[in-house]
């Protein structure tokens, strides 16, 4: 596939609020039956691994404040990184394609 996409303008790090937004839409796009093409081009375009990405980052949030504890966003940050995380998993695994992972 020779798109391009811009990450950093989709999940836009300045905006914490905007970014866990657009990350809710892609859980709402991953949880929708039929979609295995808008999963499979998720992956082409180097999606998963802007997700991985950010479950790098929540996994130093949870070390740097495992004694102080997480905010309500840090905690749905987190919660929406691993959902979607899993739902990838989930789909590539359905898909029994190993080029999805």
């Amino acid at each position: 596939m020779e798109k391009e996409l811009k990450w950093d303008e989709l999940f836009d790090h300045s905006s914490s609020y905007k970014m866990l937004y657009s990350l809710q839409i892609v859980a709402h796009f991953l949880l929708e039956r039929g979609k295995q093409q808008w999963i499979a081009n998720f992956f082409e375009l180097g999606g998963f691994k802007q997700i991985l990405g950010m479950f790098k980052t929540s996994q130093k949030i949870l070390i740097e404040k495992r004694n102080s504890g997480l905010d309500k966003f840090e905690k749905r940050f987190i919660e929406t990184i691993l959902l979607i995380t899993r739902d990838i998993v989930l789909a590539a695994n359905a898909a029994q394609e190993p080029e999805y992972l």
